[in-house]
């Protein structure tokens, strides 16, 4: 198990998760590394002791891409994560995590999947925007939102 935490990360994990053509009804969502260290941190804050015990076994820091995103009618942007380090990357991408921020002033998930690209769909379901998936072996997912948290469109 521990080998499998130091392992690079792989060619499917990139800085920036996106692509230079933009589908229809829809928008590629490019994450980076430069500024957004408030968001940043809230994400390593989420991922916690996971994260720090995966640092100091491979002996680096992982680099986490980020972007705010406004889902919900409320203008309010949620922050899309991508986590590039080789413990949080496989062959279905790196960990994509979508967080929202609370009225108590925390943040919570509401997506956690791997992925190697991230689209915001102007679909809409219960009045958040679809998201748009394509993992790290090309297939295609769309998740939803359900009240609480985004789903797999067909999942139960």
């Amino acid at each position: 198990v521990l080998s499998a935490l130091l392992l690079e990360v792989p060619q499917a994990c990139h800085a920036v998760v996106g692509a230079d053509v933009e589908p229809p009804g829809s928008e590629w969502v490019e994450m980076t590394q430069d500024g957004f260290a408030a968001e940043r941190e809230a994400v390593r804050e989420f991922l916690g002791r996971d994260l720090r015990v995966i640092e100091e076994a491979s002996g680096r820091a992982a680099e986490i891409a980020v972007a705010p995103i406004v889902l919900g009618g409320d203008a309010v942007p949620e922050i899309a994560a991508q986590v590039l380090h080789g413990g949080y990357c496989g062959s279905g991408g790196c960990l994509l995590v979508v967080l929202r921020e609370e009225t108590s002033g925390g943040w919570a998930p509401i997506l956690q999947t791997p992925a190697a690209t991230l689209e915001v769909s102007n679909e809409r379901t219960r009045g958040y925007r679809d998201l748009v998936v394509l993992d790290g072996r090309a297939q295609k997912h769309v998740y939803v939102w359900n009240g609480q948290a985004y789903i797999e469109r067909g999942s139960p």
